[in-house]
This record gives structure tokens, sequence and C-alpha cells, in this order.
């Protein structure tokens, strides 16, 4: 059996790290500031050129900051979404290394076999396959090196740039609630024991989903900044959308639907990384669930406040809209930015407001989206930001990126029928009551 390892504390924040991130980070931003000084604006694309090679936390931020809604230009935003986030993967000698400082010298002992290639790479870590010496198949997600004094020097660099958008830009508003709830997450997804406990949350709300897999964490073999957790073999969703056949085409769609918002109606709990890379289907067409480290958790009381946006929207009630806004945290609304607000939540919610069964491009089209954030945008630019609330960033970014993915599926569904079965019979003492039951278990 293999030894028990104690959980190690996050890296150290390394002063020289942090230097030199600072460093190349600041002389690309001193470029972009140069260039919009002179020509009085900020180049999308000549952003996207400086700051592409950056790679890593920045480039991931920037790109959650370009899927919020009324936040940046969208031409901007189209650039920012292809930024690469990827880091270069590390070669076998540091993975041995980084293996070394996490279970130790003997960390090979642990395993039968263990793939120098990594299968997986992204912009905080890399997924290696490998078997454990009882024969299980798993995965070790593995943190790069001195991570954290990266993604501390980027969050304070990302204030720099999101500083360029404001002056250069009337639209922008207020990006403090943005930049503090990035921040946030981005240092809670550095603990990979953090990621493990969410795992366990997932499976505890989808135990009644039989559909639903997610990959079980082992303790032994995990510190903070190495997840080991069992293999699940599937395919990913958008790469083999047409070989599947229109009707496992609406099951998967509506078992991502349930994964995704049972958790956030029920519990309170979101999964706020939605992105087609976290969930691959199996052959039988059950999902697997992946990625656990950006979870949000919410009051109860902002969950209600949801609820009574829909049913402000499905009544058409603007008296009941303009509460739910301000309840949720959009303070001191004009009547101007209530409009904008609500002409977005009726693109977002229009899908859930129709009693039918229907593909989702038949009322929520991303050429729709593109022309309704472009006009957003003139009437901010007109009337000034939003100052937008930090709970509100990874709930839109989440509803989004499903709804893309959705598209892209081109499944059907009644979605009206589906969002009332999931909001039936809520309370938010019941939903508070179940997330202290699930979070003190």
């Amino acid at each position: 059996m293999p030894r028990m390892v104690v959980a190690k504390k996050h890296e150290p924040n390394r002063l020289t790290q942090r230097a030199k991130r600072y460093a190349k980070v600041s002389t690309s931003f001193v470029k972009v500031g140069a260039h919009a000084s002179v020509h009085s604006s900020l180049d999308p694309v000549f952003l996207r050129s400086i700051l592409g090679n950056l790679k890593g936390p920045l480039m991931k931020a920037a790109q959650f900051l370009a899927t919020i809604p009324d936040l940046l230009p969208p031409p901007l935003a189209h650039e920012l979404v292809q930024l690469q986030t990827q880091a270069p993967p590390m070669d076998w000698k540091l993975v041995q290394k980084r293996m070394r400082a996490a279970l130790g010298p003997d960390w090979l002992s642990h395993f039968q076999t263990f793939e120098k290639t990594p299968r997986f790479s992204a912009s905080l870590g890399q997924v290696h396959k490998a078997v454990t010496k009882d024969g299980q198949t798993i995965a070790c997600k593995l943190q790069y090196p001195e991570m954290e004094s990266l993604v501390e020097a980027d969050l304070q660099q990302l204030k720099l740039l999101l500083s360029l958008f404001q002056t250069f830009d009337r639209a922008a508003g207020d990006l403090s609630g943005p930049w503090q709830e990035i921040a946030a997450r981005f240092r809670e997804e550095l603990d990979y024991m953090r990621e493990a406990k969410n795992i366990n949350l997932y499976a505890k709300m989808l135990e009644d989903m039989p559909d639903v897999h997610t990959p079980t964490p082992l303790p032994t073999l995990s510190t903070a900044q190495l997840l080991s957790m069992r293999w699940l073999e599937g395919v990913n969703i958008m790469e083999h959308k047409k070989d599947f056949l229109q009707s496992k085409r609406n099951a998967i769609a509506t078992s991502l639907f349930r994964i995704w918002y049972k958790p956030l109606f029920h519990y309170g709990i979101l999964h706020a990384d939605p992105h087609p890379g976290n969930y691959t289907v199996r052959e039988e067409g059950a999902i697997n669930l992946f990625d656990f480290g950006c979870v949000r958790i919410f009051e109860a009381k902002l969950i209600n406040t949801m609820i009574t946006l829909y049913h402000a929207l499905l009544r058409e009630d603007e008296s009941q809209a303009y509460e739910a806004f301000t309840a949720w945290g959009f303070e001191n609304l004009s009547k101007e930015h209530f409009k904008i607000l609500l002409q977005w939540a009726r693109f977002i919610h229009a899908p859930f407001l129709k009693d039918k069964t229907g593909k989702l491009h038949e009322t929520s089209t991303a050429e729709k989206g593109k022309a309704l954030a472009l006009q957003i945008h003139r009437d901010l630019r007109q009337h000034g930001g939003l100052k937008i609330p930090p709970s509100f960033v990874f709930i839109d970014r989440a509803s989004l990126s499903l709804g893309a993915a959705f598209l892209h599926l081109d499944a059907q569904a009644n979605w009206h029928q589906l969002f009332q079965e999931l909001i039936e019979g809520f309370t938010q003492k019941s939903v508070a009551a179940r997330q202290k039951k699930l979070l003190t278990a």
C-alpha cells in the first residue's frame, strides 16, 4: 500500500520570481500604453500581438474578462478570447523534480507505469496518465513550479491592464469587482487539496444522476501541488459532435444543463469553468466532468435574487426586475443602465421564457449576441460604464459558455420545462439548509 502523503502548503511566493514576471509583463504593457497614447485608443489587434507571448495566468484572466458581458469593447473581447493560455509543458527532468517534491525521492515506487509525456497541459499545470501499484489507472495533475509567485505577479499586472481599459474606453466602468472575483478564484485554483474537496462535493450533489461521473481523488497520492484521481475515459464532445445522432446530442445537452444548474439552484454552488475541455462523453452517452479548481459558493439569497429576476422576465415585470438587479448588487441604476441590463437579461433568459421544444438558435444565436454586445457597448460609451458586482462575473460567464455548447451541439429541448423542473419548490431557506449540510458533512 502507498504511504500516506502529508499535504504540503502552497509553495513560497518568491519575490525573485515575481520580480522577473513583473519585468516581463510590464515591458509589454509599456508598449501597449505607448501605442494607445499615440492613437488615443486601445488597438485590439496590437494588444493581442504584444501580450500573446506571455501565456499563463494573465492570459487566462484576460480570456475570462473577454467573456463577461458589458465589460470590454466587443472588438477587444474578440481578440482576447483567441489568446492561448497554455504554458509550455514541463520536460521529463522537471516532472521528476516536481514529483519528488510532492511524493518524496521514491515517488516512482507508487506506480506500475507513469507516462513521461503529459496528456493535457493548461495554464497552471499538466496531466500525466499513470497506473498505480494496485492497478488503478489514474490522472496525475501536476502544478508548474513557482505558480503562486507567477499568479500574484500577474494579478497585479492585470490591474494595470484594466486601468488602461478604463482610461481609453468610457464604457469600461468600475472594474474593481471583476478583478477581485478573478483574483480570489485564481488563488483558490492553486490549491489542489481544495480542488479534491470540490470533486467530492460534486460527487455528492450529483449522486442521483447515474449518467454523470466525477474522478475520485486519491488522498495518499495528492498534495497541494499534485492531484491524483481516477482516470475517466471519454471523447471530447465538440470534436465528435458530428458522430452523434440528434437524440444523443439532445441527451448530452440535457445532462450538461442539469450538471451545471442543479448544484447552483439546489445548493448555491457553481462549477465556474464550463469550458468544452472540462467534460467528455462516454460511449454509452454518460458525461465525465473535470477540473474543479474554479468552484464558486454563493449565499442562498443570491440564488433567490436570480430566480426573482427570472420570474420578473417571465411576467415582463420591469419593476420587479429592477429590484432584482439592485438586490444582485447593481447599485444606483439609472434608467439608461437598467434598460441595458434588461436587454442582456432578456437575451440570456430567452430560451427559458417560452414553453416549447426548440433549438437554442431559435432565440439566442452567436450573431444576435455579438450584435447586442455592440449595441450595449455603444450605449455604455454614451451613458458611462456599469459597476459589475463580483458575483455576476462567473454566473454570466457560465451561462454564455453553456449556451455556446448547446449551439454547437445543435441540441433541442424544452428549456423552459427543464428550468421549471429545476426550481420547483424553491425556497431560500431550503437552499441554505442543503448547502450548510453539504459543507459541514
